[in-house]
């Protein structure tokens, strides 16, 4: 964890874990604190992990170098069980 980066972010809940200086360019590695996420349609909790989906996005740059935070975006999976089951989600759907 790099906490000065992390206190300069300064995104509640995020944290940056490395960097990678390239001259003109910063890459701060950031990751999330969360462990679990909320379905937006079911509102269920899920701690799975589904897929992991690296992203690259632009940032506001720090004394004329581009500054890229590198997001790995967690998609999070619902139980089997709780997918076999009818839901609210299924019920809206109709």
């Amino acid at each position: 964890m790099q906490p000065l980066l992390t206190k300069l972010l300064n995104l509640p809940g995020v944290e940056v874990e490395d960097y990678y200086d390239l001259g003109d360019q910063l890459i701060l590695d950031v990751e999330a604190q969360t462990d679990r996420a909320t379905c937006p349609r079911c509102h269920q909790d899920s701690h799975h992990v589904h897929q992991n989906h690296p992203y690259l996005v632009r940032d506001l740059s720090i004394s004329d170098r581009t500054v890229l935070l590198r997001v790995n975006r967690r998609q999070f999976k619902g139980s089997i069980s709780f997918l076999r089951e009818p839901s609210i989600c299924a019920e809206m759907k109709g």
